[in-house]
């Protein structure tokens, strides 16, 4: 669901954000806006369709990142959060994007209270609100209790609360307002938990977050947001979203390619399933590839190649008769087979050729050396001629 849908305009023409989304749907989007997008968006906002609380937009230009990020942070919203971030917009004026985001990083100030029906509920609630956490209900002692009944009624006596079409609203003037965004690089948030691997990019003491694969626009911006020239200025900390070998994997590529190369192989290898995963895997380890390139021709190929463990032509016979359902024969008929020339048979009918790990086949009849010798020469490979 979307957190912010707006309408942009410009030279006449009108087209709908939903927002947040990831740079591709950005770069869409702006592509029919624009027709060739600008590498930093600033778009005129005509309208705001969702959430109306956001309706003094209407009208500004902003940049379409920075309002994205805001509609990240909103989509982390539960709804009572929510509700206190309409309301912190109506109690403090705010119409500037820059304080918008900031704003949801000081719901702590604003207490949101929608079960009035006692001064102990009241001071429970503003409590819960300003504090981020209380002892459970069921532990409350007799004097807790007292203390969330005194609070609710110093409240109201203070008359400082007002009543809200989401519930009675107190601002708590004695917290300060953090702003944790500058107006230029965005804090790190995370959000995506199933990405396979998210980089912090830092620079003269800033931070940004990406979550690979990402398109390379993406993480141009996050450089000259930081205010670097170009990304080898920023030092880069990889946080392992993908375990295991396929991890250690992107890694490797990033140690010797650079984060670009690794972006690549993620971007290359997202949406691939866990067997087709251990398959390439599997093939990088038996060919000795390691490179970028060479790792994606591998994915590009991985639905057309299989594995027979075997190292010869009499145990690749053996293998397919036993495990192939397209040839069987029962063991006790071995004997009065040539299972040397079967083998040498069924490789030379699969395209196959030897490598360190068996017999690496073709499912589409293409000789597997047409599809391994695109592969670029590099230190450690071992095909088997």
């Amino acid at each position: 669901m979307a957190s912010i849908e707006i309408k942009a305009a410009r030279m006449g023409k009108i087209v709908a954000f939903s927002l947040p989304c990831r740079e591709r749907e950005l770069k869409e989007n702006l592509t029919a806006l624009y027709g060739t997008p600008p590498s930093h968006a600033v778009i005129e906002v005509a309208q705001v369709t969702f959430p109306k609380e956001l309706d003094a937009l209407t009208g500004q230009m902003l940049d379409l990142d920075a309002l994205n990020y805001l509609a990240r942070r909103m989509d982390g919203f539960d709804f009572e959060e929510a509700n206190t971030f309409y309301e912190g917009i109506k109690a403090e004026g705010m119409s500037d994007l820059k304080d918008l985001i900031n704003l949801t990083y000081n719901l702590n100030r604003y207490a949101l209270i929608t079960n009035v029906g006692s001064f102990a509920e009241i001071g429970r609630a503003y409590s819960l609100s300003t504090k981020g956490a209380i002892p459970a209900k069921e532990n409350e002692t007799p004097e807790i209790v007292s203390q969330y009944e005194q609070l609710g009624r110093d409240l109201i006596a203070a008359g400082t609360g007002r009543f809200t079409e989401h519930g009675l609203l107190f601002v708590d003037r004695g917290t300060e307002f953090v702003a944790e965004y500058d107006g230029t690089s965005f804090p790190p948030y995370y959000d995506c938990p199933d990405s396979k691997m998210a980089a912090t990019l830092s620079f003269n003491g800033k931070e940004e977050l990406l979550f690979l694969p990402e398109e390379e626009s993406a993480i141009n911006k996050a450089v000259r947001r930081l205010g670097a020239g170009e990304l080898s200025d920023c030092d880069v900390t990889l946080e392992q979203g993908s375990a295991g070998l396929i991890g250690q994997l992107y890694e490797s590529i990033y140690r010797s390619e650079g984060l670009f190369a690794m972006n690549e192989v993620i971007k290359r290898l997202d949406g691939m399933d866990y067997q087709d995963t251990d398959f390439l895997l599997l093939l990088a380890r038996h060919t000795g590839v390691s490179s970028a390139e060479n790792i994606s021709i591998l994915a590009d190929h991985i639905d057309d190649l299989y594995l027979i463990p075997a190292h010869t032509p009499s145990d690749v016979a053996e293998y397919v008769l036993d495990e192939g359902d397209e040839f069987h024969a029962d063991s006790e008929l071995w004997d009065f087979i040539d299972m040397d020339a079967f083998g040498e048979y069924y490789a030379e009918q699969k395209g196959g050729m030897f490598i360190d790990g068996g017999l690496l086949c073709s499912s589409t009849g293409q000789d597997v050396k047409t599809v391994l010798d695109q592969l670029e020469p590099e230190p450690g490979m071992y095909l088997q001629q």
